[in-house]
């Protein structure tokens, strides 16, 4: 294409002057960039081509179209089309281009540019020089209609769904033509049109006013038309319509008025609409309606409370029950009001249930307290069902509300007793199994007041203490004994007397304020209650009673509320105090024949015991005599040979000192066996005296020592002494105190083989002074040593024993170390391990005093 600069450079001759050449390029200048604004101010894009497509123009506009492919204009004039959109080369575009080129002919397309993604309007036009391309974005366009063919695809398919027929009314020639549809629903020949004189005829007569309201509304004011009416089947005549309405088909018809323009007018021209085959759903309507009416008259005849709602789950309709006994009016009611006289408590979860039912269509059954005109709760059961229609969606709900107090209460009832029943078989069973007398209380005490109801109960015990009684607080329930601590001893008071006295059952159904009454100001509970005492307003107290009529204790029991103890929990209770009065009276029972057994064993065992006693007493007796003759016959015999001997005449002196000395030592033997029998029987009768005296223990330590050095000499045995430093004095009788040493000394010298070692040690431990006598002796075996203190008893009491005694020495100090309120004990490690014995002796500021008494 040649733009007017190109036209100055043309070579044709001319004859002009030079002014008028300049003049003429001016022009051509200014028509040039005429042609130039021309193209810029297009609102299309605009682009030339040579007829090798080589681009030699393009706009501002068709730049910005392509701008997303970052182009400008010196980077497309000059080039090729085909190489700069070379996505475009072989497509129907380049096919319809060339062809323009090739046959000189104009080309209209639109296609979708994918990489500019938009639609576009193109224009070829052919130019000597080549092309010239229009390109319009027209993608807003095509949206716009693929909405409208989306729309219209929708319209149809809800026309079809809805089996709408179309119908329009055209005003200069008054007539109403059909669709198909329309012309079905309304019982016409299909392609028929009817004057509207003769449509209006086919309405039922008493539908005719209201229908000619509507339209004449719907022109005047300019709405559109939505009414419902009937129209009568065709005759067969001519199109007349023949009055049955029973046959009348009912038709619900919409419509929009078409107007002129303003500039013409804007008088009415006609009407557009759409037409709907209502008639079965006005059978079912009229149908629900008449079912309705009906259940609503069945429904105020039916002692339940009886209720509609709609498919939301609002109620719309009560029966009169339903406002005889919620006492709430039709406006308080309907809706959501009901909800006003519910229990708060159990509402939340009525509405989540009623809620799933209404979303689901699920039956609605529950059980809840609704409260009556009185104030009163009472029990209902509630059951609500959907109606559907024939499509299966919900139109109504329809509900009952059945009284099931009495059921329920009765139920409670049920329940209740079978948990007392099981409560008091359980206690039963327990305070039968039961031998501690405080777990049965405890026991009893916890299933009362689990069974009363009571916040707390407690159990008063009976006793007797001096000349009077005291009852004490022995179990408790419900609370801890720190709220009783201060609480006083009941005591005869106008509330626990009764109680404590066995004189009946106590049940008070409101104590108010017990601080404040004056008949308890005096006595229990004192001066009103305790602080930290568990508040009473209800009271009961009930006695427990033995068979024998002995008051074994009163319960207690009390509540912070008032009217909590019923004639029923006084008679459950009473009947667990009179359980637990038969378990006390079977505990003592088997008490006392528990003791009477136990008397009787201890009584066979005493006797068995003192058989043994006697038995062993004389096998002792036998063997002591025995021991004793054997002990007397050999000193005896020693005296008798030796003064035999003597008598015949002493062949020198040593025979003679020698007889001598053996009749004095076997004579002291036997004198001190005398003495033994009768040390033991003083001590038997209680007739040891002694003559207490403050002396230090190293006296008479050392003349029991000096006493049996001989002994110890003739058999070799070393004795040692060690004395503590400042050894205090002890109270006693000295002689019998040496008589102590010298029987343990005499013991360990003559269990101590020869060559052996006797040591005495004395010190003080704590307030007494300790004397212990230890040897390396034959020791004592474990099975004998708690038997060395026994009177009589020897380790061999054999007559072949190596060692003579009668087996009363040790017996002796046991009893004389007693006597001056001291002890002894003996310890060995076996035999042949010695021996050691230790007294312990109070100090002299401690002794007790001396007197024939004191030993008994």
């Amino acid at each position: 294409m040649n733009t007017p600069s190109d036209l100055s450079s043309s070579s044709t001759p001319c004859h002009v002057s030079e002014q008028d050449l300049a003049a003429t390029r001016q022009e051509l200048q200014r028509a040039n960039e005429r042609m130039e604004n021309m193209l810029e101010s297009l609102t299309d894009g605009f682009c030339a081509v040579d007829r090798d497509w080589n681009i030699t123009y393009i706009n501002g506009r068709a730049l910005q179209m392509v701008a997303p492919l970052n182009k400008s204009r010196d980077s497309l004039v000059g080039r090729r089309l085909w190489d700069e959109f070379e996505d475009l080369h072989g497509t129907s575009v380049a096919a319809d281009c060339r062809r323009a080129m090739e046959q000189r002919i104009t080309v209209n397309k639109e296609f979708f540019y994918r990489r500019l993604q938009c639609w576009l309007d193109m224009r070829v036009y052919p130019s000597p020089d080549g092309l010239t391309l229009y390109f319009q974005d027209i993608t807003a366009r095509k949206l716009d209609q693929q909405a409208l063919i989306d729309n219209n695809n929708r319209l149809q398919l809800a026309i079809a769904a809805g089996r709408l027929g179309d119908w329009r009314w055209d005003a200069a020639s008054d007539r109403v033509t059909f669709g198909a549809r329309a012309a079905e629903i309304l019982g016409l020949p299909a392609g028929v049109a009817l004057a509207w004189p003769l449509l209006r005829a086919r309405l039922v007569q008493e539908d005719r006013p209201r229908v000619r309201r509507a339209v004449l509304a719907a022109f005047s004011q300019g709405n559109d038309l939505d009414l419902e009416c009937r129209l009568l089947p065709l005759d067969g005549h001519a199109g007349g319509a023949l009055e049955n309405q029973a046959a009348a088909r009912c038709v619900a018809l919409v419509g929009r008025p078409d107007h002129a323009s303003a500039a013409q007018g804007g008088a009415v021209l006609g009407m557009t609409g759409m037409a709907q085959d209502i008639s079965a759903r006005r059978e079912a309507d009229d149908h629900l309606r008449q079912s309705e009416e009906e259940l609503r008259a069945l429904a105020n005849t039916i002692p339940q409370l009886a209720w509609m709602a709609d498919p939301s789950g609002a109620i719309v309709w009560f029966n009169q029950r339903w406002y005889e006994y919620t006492g709430i009016t039709p406006s308080e009611s309907t809706g959501w009001g009901w909800k006003a006289v519910y229990d708060p408590a159990v509402l939340p979860a009525v509405l989540e249930h009623w809620d799933e039912s209404v979303r689901t269509g699920a039956p609605f059954e529950m059980e809840f307290p609704i409260r009556g005109a009185d104030g009163n709760f009472r029990w209902f059961l509630t059951r609500v069902e959907a109606v559907h229609d024939r499509d299966g969606r919900v139109v109504r709900w329809f509900g009952t509300n059945t009284d099931v107090d009495q059921v329920k209460r009765a139920e409670q009832a049920l329940r209740e007793e079978s948990h007392v029943l099981e409560l008091l078989n359980s206690t039963g069973a327990i305070l039968a199994s039961t031998r501690d007398l405080r777990s049965l209380m405890q026991a009893a005490t916890d299933a009362a007041a689990g069974v009363c109801g009571a916040r707390f109960g407690a159990f008063f015990h009976y006793g007797e203490q001096g000349a009077g009684t005291l009852f004490s607080l022995y179990t408790l329930s419900g609370a801890t004994s720190a709220e009783f601590q201060d609480f006083a001893e009941p005591g005869a008071s106008a509330l626990f007397g009764p109680g404590l006295r066995a004189d009946g059952m106590v049940r008070i159904g409101d104590l108010g304020d017990i601080g404040n009454a004056p008949q308890y100001a005096a006595k229990a509970p004192q001066f009103g209650l305790p602080a930290g005492h568990p508040p009473v307003r209800s009271y009961l107290s009930v006695p427990v009673t033995a068979r024998s009529g002995e008051l074994l204790g009163t319960m207690f029991f009390g509540h912070p509320e008032p009217g909590v103890f019923t004639e029923r929990s006084e008679r459950i209770v009473s009947g667990i105090a009179a359980q637990a009065a038969i378990a006390v009276d079977n505990i003592r029972l088997v008490e006392a024949a528990s003791r009477a057994a136990e008397e009787r064993k201890v009584l066979l065992e005493n006797e068995r015991e003192a058989r043994a006693e006697a038995e062993r007493t004389s096998q002792m007796k036998d063997e002591f005599l025995a021991t004793l003759s054997h002990e007397l016959r050999t000193p005896l015999s020693a005296i008798l040979g030796w003064s035999q001997v003597l008598r015949r005449g002493s062949r020198d002196g040593a025979d003679l000192q020698r007889g001598l000395s053996t009749i004095e030592r076997n004579a002291r033997a036997q004198a001190q066996l005398i003495e033994d029998l009768l040390d033991m029987s003083r001590i038997t009768s209680g007739k040891v005296l002694l003559d207490m005296q403050t002396v230090a223990p190293a006296a008479f330590i050392d003349a029991a020592i000096e006493t049996v050095r001989p002994a110890a000499d003739a058999k070799g045995i070393r004795i040692e002494r060690h004395y503590g430093s400042e050894t205090p004095a002890v109270a006693g009788d000295p002689s019998r105190l040496q008589q102590v040493i010298w029987n343990l000394l005499s013991n360990a010298i003559k269990f101590t083989p020869r060559d052996g070692l006797v040591t005495i040690e004395v010190g003080q431990r704590d307030e007494q002074v300790a004397i212990t006598i230890r040897d390396n002796g034959a020791g004592i075996g474990p099975e004998f040593i708690t038997h060395v203190f026994e009177r009589f008893r020897q380790a061999d009491a054999s007559m072949t024993r190596s060692h003579g005694g009668l087996g009363l020495g040790l017996s002796i100090v046991k009893h004389l170390v007693e006597q001056h309120g001291g002890t002894v004990r003996a310890e060995s490690a076996g035999v042949g391990q010695g021996a050691s014995f230790t007294i312990e002796l109070p100090l002299a500021k401690a002794a007790p005093a001396a007197s024939a008494d004191a030993a008994r």
